[in-house]
């Protein structure tokens, strides 16, 4: 039986490396990217973002596509293909930061009328293979490169923090488990952390670590 298509956009170099290990024994692999991909394996194929509508005339069957973005501009991919992926009742995952909420708010109802539409809504994404830029990022590399930290009275705000492999383990069950009604999915932890409880977590692990507050933090 020959393999199904999934569709991968993803500019996150190191993220979308561990996809397609992920997914190239099961499946032809489609890369929708503006990066220098080299085609190294007979089903995986790269085409670029520009000419990503082009894929709207092929004849096989897109069985899955998975759009993770955090950049507006990559947003419209879905429009491109949308006739390709209404014809072939494409499973569409579409995957965006909760920490941006202006990049769905102003697009989203215009995706909602595809039938096979999943919404995942993931937090702060950490991890050796994520170079997504947030919150938490920003506080590991710091712990990482000073071993010290400064906390000061806005470091109470909420943060959502959701590791790669349970990243990749929602991504997967939304794409090829979820067969309930729902189209609407979201990849953090119940209870959110604070950058100061975070901090008091990494410091289990990292015993040496400095904790200083700064003299303007608010009681």
């Amino acid at each position: 039986a020959p393999k199904p298509i999934i569709l991968i956009h993803c500019e996150n170099e190191q993220l979308l490396k561990t996809l397609l290990s992920y997914y190239r024994r099961e499946f032809k692999i489609i890369i929708v990217t503006q990066k220098n991909i080299v085609q190294d394996h007979q089903s995986l194929y790269v085409i670029s973002y520009a000419k990503a509508h082009m894929l709207a005339g092929i004849k096989e069957t897109i069985d899955y596509a998975l759009i993770i973005t955090d950049s507006p501009q990559e947003y419209t991919l879905i429009h491109a293909l949308d006739t390709k992926f209404r014809k072939d009742n494409t499973h569409v995952v579409l995957a965006l930061p909760i920490y941006n909420p202006a990049l769905w708010l102003s697009h989203i109802h215009q995706t909602l009328s595809l039938k096979h539409l999943s919404l995942v809504f993931f937090g702060n994404l950490f991890g050796p293979e994520v170079t997504f830029e947030n919150e938490v990022v920003k506080l590991v590399r710091t712990v990482l490169r000073e071993r010290r930290i400064t906390l000061n009275g806005n470091d109470l705000s909420p943060i959502y923090p959701i590791s790669e492999v349970d990243f990749l383990t929602g991504i997967n069950y939304v794409l090829f488990g979820a067969n309930g009604k729902s189209r609407l999915f979201y990849l953090f932890y119940k209870h959110p952390q604070t950058i100061v409880s975070a901090i008091h977590l990494l410091k289990r692990t990292e015993p040496d670590l400095a904790v200083e507050y700064s003299e303007n933090r608010s009681d």
